[in-house]
């Protein structure tokens, strides 16, 4: 029956790295700008259900013969019920983290896909001016702007793109109103992967902070588990 304890406490000290290195992870992924086109990858959590494979019976009876704490049936019920929470929250963590960033990836090429014919819109109207000019060098190397700097890009010159439009309007309307449409479609692509990752920051941050909740009571859990595996120990040296 010690072995249940032993697999056990291998299982929870498994958990509880899981639980720190994904904290770290969602810190810094919150941390890294929206419009990154190097996204960090999630962290691969494997084995958080082993536990699930000691025998439940044979377990609770290795409790109450080696667990020497007054609360032993409580402690049992609480190992279960936090590792099962966690292991739930990490599976829904993951399938929310990778929808979310799949919508945004799909986004982010749209929103490139846009940008290119947007440039070569304004190109093609023939009119130089210091915002054209930056597209005409990209032209050359088939370049094109990372979202975040796109994003800024469009904000700076917004008064000029419009007052460009208006300006070829007589010229050529239908240019005009392609590249005005083809603008606006941009900014708010841009918005929208914002938003979106903010959205995802909000359900992670939540979760990660759910995460630092239980993290001392499984520490604790632990504790309980080592020292009394210790206690078995020295008693057979005796």
């Amino acid at each position: 029956m010690k072995n249940s304890i032993e697999l056990l406490s291998l299982d929870i000290d498994f958990t509880i790295k899981d639980i720190k290195n994904r904290i770290e992870f969602t810190k810094e992924f919150c941390n890294r700008n929206p419009y990154d086109e190097n996204p960090l990858a999630d962290i691969s959590s494997t084995c958080l259900d082993r536990y699930k494979d000691i025998d439940r019976i044979h377990l609770y009876h290795a409790f109450k013969e080696y667990i020497s704490e007054e609360n032993t049936e409580e402690i049992f019920r609480n190992t279960y019920s936090l590792l099962d929470y966690y292991n739930d929250s990490v599976k829904n963590y993951r399938c929310i983290y990778n929808d979310y960033m799949e919508d945004i990836s799909k986004e982010k090429e749209q929103t490139l896909s846009n940008y290119k014919s947007f440039r070569d819109l304004l190109i093609s109207a023939r009119i130089k001016t210091d915002f054209i000019k930056l597209f005409s060098k990209e032209t050359t190397s088939n370049k094109i702007l990372e979202i975040g700097k796109l994003k800024n890009f469009l904000n700076d010159y917004e008064k000029k793109i419009v007052d460009f439009c208006d300006k070829i309007k007589d010229i050529d309307k239908e240019l005009s109103d392609k590249i005005y449409f083809k603008y606006i479609t941009l900014c708010d692509s841009t918005i929208s992967i914002e938003q979106q990752r903010n959205m995802l920051n909000n359900i992670l941050i939540k979760e990660k902070e759910s995460w630092e909740e239980i993290l001392p009571k499984i520490e604790n859990i632990s504790n309980v588990l080592h020292s009394s595996l210790n206690k078995i120990s020295k008693s057979k040296i005796n």
